[in-house]
């Protein structure tokens, strides 16, 4: 490609030989210093050409983008008939510009709407508890459409498949308790009281909350990522569209199951835990004869039920959270995986914050 310029101000723009992909697709310097330059109109020839294929079309929108910009007279006449017509297809969409940044809105205006976002989500979770307690009643009166084969497969899901998680957990947290507690106790002379406290941390506190965090972090996440992938390839829709009720068909039979499953694996995760922290106090010098003695005078049966009413409600905590941010899921597969990153956090909050709650109830009420 190479350009000329005649006395009167044109410039001829000669495009000739073979153009086709493996060539540069950058106009040469000179002929874009000569159209920047051109004083009357710009002539495009391609008498001599020989072959070409779509890499020229760019060349020629570029010389063609400089001609306008200087609103130069552009002559195509001896551009191949195909060329012409790709070059005019080329220019009749017009060019598009990103959309402009929208103004930030005043402060004031940033607490509004961020009140009505919290509005909508207060009534979204009031909404959806509604029709979990609605599908209840409807199973307590025979109404509901629950298959007990979806309920059998959460539970197993919820239930056997996390003991090995739980397990571990538990048992490294026992082991520390019984560590730090035998540190804390023995300038006393009373290490033989870390048997009392390991087995009151975990039934009354740590039990439940640990094994409803790690419940969380394993079965509300694929609760979540579950629903989140049915709303997303429109299985939910397909489902309203039967008229078939989600709370009764996919909600419930989870928060069932991890309803019946919380107590069993708190029970469990605290016998695991004390074996833990026996196992540290035998290796410290402590007779396991004592050590159960001190467990059975610690266990009490207040201590023992105040962890497992609190394993229920973090159980329906869980479920709830998984299922209600798996519904809400739109718009692709990063939804979905914000879906389950939401129901671990919005979950752990609520563990923390119930099990808050019922220290200062139980407080209140001397127990």
């Amino acid at each position: 490609m190479t350009a000329t310029q005649g006395p009167d101000g044109t410039v001829v723009v000669r495009v000739s030989g073979e153009h086709r992909s493996a060539a540069s697709l950058r106009v040469p310097p000179e002929v874009e210093s000569a159209v920047q330059a051109a004083q009357g109109r710009v002539v495009l020839d391609a008498s001599a050409l020989d072959g070409w294929d779509t890499s020229l079309l760019v060349l020629v929108q570029r010389v063609v983008t400089v001609a306008k910009d200087r609103k130069l007279e552009i002559d195509t006449s001896s551009l191949p008939d195909g060329l012409r017509r790709l070059l005019a297809l080329s220019q009749s969409v017009p060019a598009q510009h990103p959309p402009a940044e929208p103004e930030p809105l005043p402060f004031v205006a940033r607490i509004g709407v961020a009140t009505l976002g919290v509005r909508d989500t207060i009534v979204r979770v009031v909404s959806f508890i509604g029709e979990v307690a609605y599908s209840a009643k409807r199973l307590a009166t025979g109404k509901a459409r629950l298959r007990r084969i979806d309920v059998m497969t959460e539970i197993e899901g919820a239930g056997v498949k996390s003991l090995g998680i739980v397990g571990v957990v538990s048992f490294l947290l026992g082991m520390i308790l019984a560590f730090v507690g035998g540190v804390t106790l023995k300038p006393f002379g009373a290490t033989i009281f870390v048997a009392n406290v390991v087995t009151v941390a975990m039934l009354r506190e740590l039990g439940a909350v640990m094994t409803g965090i790690v419940m969380a972090g394993r079965t509300g996440s694929a609760y979540a990522a579950q629903l989140g992938t049915m709303k997303v390839t429109q299985e939910i829709d397909a489902l309203t569209t039967m008229a078939i009720p989600t709370s009764d068909f996919l909600v419930l039979p989870r928060v069932i199951a991890l309803s019946l499953m919380m107590p069993l694996l708190t029970i469990y995760s605290d016998f695991i835990a004390c074996t833990g922290g026996g196992l540290v106090a035998v290796l410290s010098g402590t007779s396991p004869v004592e050590y159960m003695k001190q467990m059975q005078i610690a266990a009490t049966l207040t201590t023992f039920w105040i962890g497992i009413v609190k394993s229920v409600v973090f159980g329906v905590i869980v479920a709830v959270c998984g299922c209600i941010q798996g519904l809400r899921a739109d718009g692709g597969a990063a939804s979905v995986g914000n879906a389950a990153t939401s129901a671990v956090v919005n979950s752990i909050i609520w563990i923390i914050a119930v099990d808050g709650l019922f220290a200062v109830v139980l407080d209140v009420m001397h127990i």
